[in-house]
């Protein structure tokens, strides 16, 4: 379809990550247009794709494109839950949204921004290239959304609102971590093994862009 000029760049969606390197590697060796963007499931409550597909977007210069970056609307804070929740039988009643709500209201209300705008501020600002997908039913909703690209999170920010989450690394970057517990993971961060008398040289990665206005 490249090659006929019907589309100019490749994205896929929902595919694990082995799948799609290797189908990048295919068309890198037979000169082929390879995937530059990847759309996926991810957020400050649901964090999966940190474990394989946003290190595999990093190694393959790929954008990403995350849905559900708002929580599909269970990120509310307190008062607006309260509201909500008890005609609600969703993810907004979930013990696990509502930690990271609080977390999210938190930050929002030192930044003076609403949770959802720090919701996309957080995918935006953790990891570079990554552009969220939004939606709503008003204008109100989208000059909210693009507020979000107003505020600017600091690493303090980040971790406040990672550390609220369930998320596991799994194996084997959990079982490494627990090698290091001094080191905190962070995602893109390199692990530091130089405890077991092994030197590390690293070029410093890549930073997403930030809000400095």
């Amino acid at each position: 379809m490249v090659q006929n000029g019907k589309v100019l760049y490749l994205g896929v969606s929902d595919t694990p990550a082995w799948v799609v390197s290797r189908a990048n590697q295919y068309a890198r060796d037979h000169g082929m247009a390879q995937f530059v963007v990847y759309q996926g499931r991810w957020s400050a409550a649901v964090r999966d794709a940190e474990r394989e597909i946003l290190p595999m977007c990093r190694a393959e210069g790929m954008a990403f494109a995350a849905w559900g970056a708002m929580g599909g609307g269970a990120f509310r804070s307190e008062q607006d839950r309260k509201t909500v929740a008890a005609r609600s039988s969703g993810l907004v009643n979930d013990p696990a949204y509502i930690k990271v709500s609080y977390a999210l209201e938190q930050v929002a209300k030192r930044k003076g921004a609403s949770i959802t705008q720090v919701a996309l501020a957080y995918v935006m600002q953790k990891t570079p290239y990554v552009f969220p997908v939004i939606g709503g039913r008003k204008v109100e909703h989208l000059k909210s959304n693009i507020g979000a690209l107003r505020i600017c999170l600091h690493q303090e920010d980040l971790d406040e609102i990672d550390d609220a989450s369930t998320f596991e690394l799994g194996f084997p970057m959990g079982f490494l971590y627990g090698l290091v517990p001094e080191q905190k993971y962070r995602l893109g961060a390199p692990l530091d093994a130089t405890h077991s008398g092994t030197i590390l040289q690293h070029v410093p990665p890549q930073e997403a862009i930030r809000y400095s206005g």
